[in-house]
């Protein structure tokens, strides 16, 4: 435990402080039915026990801390939680990172030539249920720091399109949801149309499937996020309906599982 932001617990994933946030009890859940989340994996219960555990990772891309996009995200977060997702949030500002070198070395095995904190990132990002990327528009695109994260996938897209040795089959991208969180000053309805290709792209690469924006413009209008009428209760609304919805798919499989298993299973005769 490295202290805490705003109330909320604060966990390392590389040990730099600040870099990641459980939106919950840090040693336990809110029903002390185990960890709030697994940083290296998947936790295997719920936290509210009603059905599978749903996990999700939010990864806050602006370099303004506890600004308009932070906050948009926080809601989102916060509205997962409420319908029991273990919730984190990785802050890229905090990470030490190198961008892509672009020496296509990962061509050959897959494998980055970099380690730095975006090497577990990816990792916990490949571990979950439902990713968020957040970030405000910046000269109509994403953040340099969500580029850059974005840009160090490339040993995923070689792996999938060059080596032909990772395949996320249709049943896989149904239950894993992708999210794309932004606000923007300007008015202009084609504001977030330049990030809707890169996120995208990122969510197909880890094995996604593209499921909903959450997106804000306008802020300056508004004079800010807290000046939204709707966009902070769209947020936590969303939050809940895609944890909602993951969690039916998890069910569902789990049920046709056993259902299958019981007809397998010979009957014992005695």
């Amino acid at each position: 435990m490295t202290g805490s932001m705003h109330g909320k617990s604060e966990i390392s994933l590389t040990g730099n402080d600040d870099a990641v946030s459980v939106h919950g009890k840090s040693k336990s859940s809110p029903t002390d039915n185990g960890p709030a989340v697994s940083v290296h994996g998947k936790s295997m219960s719920s936290l509210t026990g009603n059905g599978p555990a749903v996990s999700v990772l939010g990864i806050s891309g602006s370099p303004h801390r506890h600004g308009n996009t932070e906050t948009l995200l926080d809601s989102f977060l916060d509205g997962a939680k409420d319908v029991g997702a273990e919730v984190a949030k990785v802050v890229i500002k905090n990470l030490i990172y190198r961008t892509c070198q672009g020496c296509n070395a990962c061509h050959k095995d897959g494998v980055c030539i970099l380690t730095d904190d975006f090497t577990p990132l990816f990792e916990k990002i490949l571990s979950v249920d439902v990713l968020v990327l957040a970030s405000p528009i910046y000269s109509m695109g994403i953040t340099a720091e969500l580029k850059s994260l974005v840009d160090r996938a490339q040993p995923l897209w070689a792996r999938k399109f060059v080596l032909k040795n990772l395949y996320f089959d249709y049943d896989h991208i149904q239950s894993h949801k992708g999210l794309f969180i932004s606000t923007a000053g300007q008015s202009w309805d084609n504001v977030f149309d330049g990030a809707f290709p890169i996120v995208n792209a990122f969510f197909s690469d880890m094995g996604f499937e593209y499921y909903d924006n959450v997106i804000a413009n306008k802020m300056d209008e508004y004079g800010g996020i807290n000046g939204h009428p709707s966009a902070l209760d769209d947020a936590f609304a969303t939050g809940q309906k895609v944890v909602r919805v993951v969690k039916k798919i998890k069910k569902e499989r789990a049920s046709k599982k056993e259902a299958d298993e019981s007809v397998q299973t010979p009957p014992v005769v005695e």
